[in-house]
């Protein structure tokens, strides 16, 4: 209850905006596939513009309708939130339960069970909690760095041990010499 991942908050691009648009106007599946699969993944606000920046989506007819109109209204959600979904490698950590400080939710993930936080990484920062970024290259390197510190010192305090048990032996083969 102590730890949750992070949401991220996905908004609307170019392909989105423009099938969600679609849909509303009635648009077939079939009839939105064949027109977003020449939307290059960019944002929203580009749509209208389109033809004359990327060259494979020069044959969409963007002036005729109801493209007209789905461009126009794609563009106006552009940014807008559509959905959460989990931050690929935000975890909070909190010092108690995790619901005194922020909403949760299960995360839509194939039945995982697992648990995130409504807010994304920039507020869950502000809430004062401990945030950690698994993917962070610095992240990484620090774990790494420190589990190969802790089994270098386990090397050392095992190889003093065994130092410290073959010199009790010797000093008492020693003392066996001297007494003897």
């Amino acid at each position: 209850d102590r730890v949750a991942m992070i949401s991220t908050t996905v908004t609307f691009r170019a392909r989105s905006a423009f099938r969600e648009v679609a849909k509303v106007f009635g648009i077939s599946e079939a009839e939105i596939s064949e027109y977003s699969q020449y939307i290059p993944w960019t944002s929203a606000e580009n749509l209208p513009h389109l033809a004359e920046k990327f060259p494979e989506a020069r044959h969409l007819k963007f002036n005729d309708e109801p493209w007209k109109t789905i461009v126009n209204i794609a563009q106006k959600i552009a940014g807008f939130p559509r959905h959460l979904s989990i931050h690929p490698g935000g975890v909070v950590i909190s010092p108690e339960p995790i619901t005194n400080f922020t909403a949760l939710e299960y995360a839509e993930n194939k039945g995982l069970g697992l648990i995130i936080t409504q807010p994304d990484m920039y507020p869950i920062e502000d809430l004062g909690l401990v945030k950690i970024d698994l993917l962070s290259q610095r992240s990484l390197a620090v774990v790494k760095d420190t589990m190969e510190k802790v089994r270098l010192m386990q090397r050392l305090r095992l190889s003093n041990e065994s130092e410290s048990l073959d010199s009790t032996r010797d000093e008492a083969k020693v003392f066996e010499l001297k007494k003897g």
